[in-house]
């Protein structure tokens, strides 16, 4: 059983402009609370940039818990409005991928003239991934009405965090222990690695004598796309994965040893995690220390996915 955890986080800001001339009144910005359903959708497979679509605004003034839905939001007519101008990009020196989008609210959209107290983010199915009460410039509960003169412009920042330190272990196969290392790939390389499904569903293996270093990732060999896919269990804000290399799959002369796993199923360009085993024991990572692996025998892997507030 191998692990790989993902942190998530959002942040609000929020400026009341003039109509007349686009000047800005008022700015604020504020962390939220990402919501337990929000978590669970991701699952179900959903997408980060999938995550945050959808912007409300309300007039409930109970701060936010996590088992918030959108029906906790006082929210009416046409208080929600969707994303435009999706970004993604790397930060702070690739430590976590940021999502943005922002939204765009007219006096004539329903919020003119309304105390507005709260406001959240969510996906075009309904389902909220954050909710937080709108904050003043240090950090009380504040409202914001929007004079006829005004509009009101929101950008939402999701930071996804991968796992940046590497994880070691050891496995029993047969008569042998092996020691292996679990790490990211791909942290900082492109956006479309981290863009997609959070659960890999195709593995790639080869017999590469040292992990890439996570900036990168392993060239792969063959592939699997035999999995079981374990069914999500709510609230566990974690998905397993089985993979199988059959009697068919991964027999390579000199052992198989490393492993990718892309969450799009696209190729290994698009890895996400990679795994590192070594025979205990062994003098250096040299043929010996790899899996055995033969077409008598099947080569089982399971992939644990968790992900949570950052």
């Amino acid at each position: 059983m191998i692990k790989s955890n993902i942190g998530i986080e959002g942040f609000f800001t929020i400026k009341i402009r003039s109509l007349i001339d686009n000047s800005i009144i008022r700015e604020l910005f504020f962390k939220n609370l990402t919501l337990d359903n929000g978590l669970d959708e991701f699952g179900l497979n959903k997408k980060f940039e999938d995550s945050c679509k959808r912007c409300y605004l309300g007039v409930n003034a109970t701060p936010p818990t996590q088992t918030d839905t959108l029906n906790t939001m006082n929210v009416a007519g046409n208080y929600a409005t969707s994303g435009v101008d999706n970004e993604f990009s790397w930060q702070n020196n690739n430590e976590y991928m940021r999502f943005r989008n922002f939204y765009h609210f007219t006096p004539t959209s329903g919020v003119g003239g309304v105390v507005l107290t709260e406001i959240g983010v969510g996906f075009t199915t309904g389902v909220l991934l954050a909710r937080t009460l709108i904050k003043d410039e240090v950090g009380n509960p504040a409202s914001i009405t929007l004079l006829a003169t005004e509009y009101l412009d929101v950008m939402y920042d999701l930071h996804v965090y991968p796992m940046l330190n590497d994880v070691t272990g050891t496995r029993t196969i047969g008569a042998d222990t092996y020691g292996y290392t679990v790490r990211s790939c791909n942290i900082g390389k492109g956006a479309n690695e981290w863009r997609d499904k959070i659960i890999p569903l195709k593995s790639y293996y080869s017999s590469e004598v040292n992990l890439s270093s996570k900036n990168n990732y392993p060239t792969g060999i063959g592939s699997t796309t035999l999995f079981n896919l374990h069914n999500y269990v709510q609230g566990s804000f974690q998905r397993t994965v089985d993979f199988t290399f059959n009697l068919a799959n991964a027999n390579l002369a000199v052992g198989v040893s490393l492993f990718s796993f892309a969450g799009s199923g696209d190729g290994y360009v698009q890895a996400v995690a990679q795994i590192k085993y070594m025979k205990q024991g062994a003098p250096d990572l040299t043929f010996g220390t790899n899996f055995p692996k033969t077409a008598s025998n099947e080569l089982n892997i399971q992939l644990i996915v968790s992900w949570g507030r950052h």
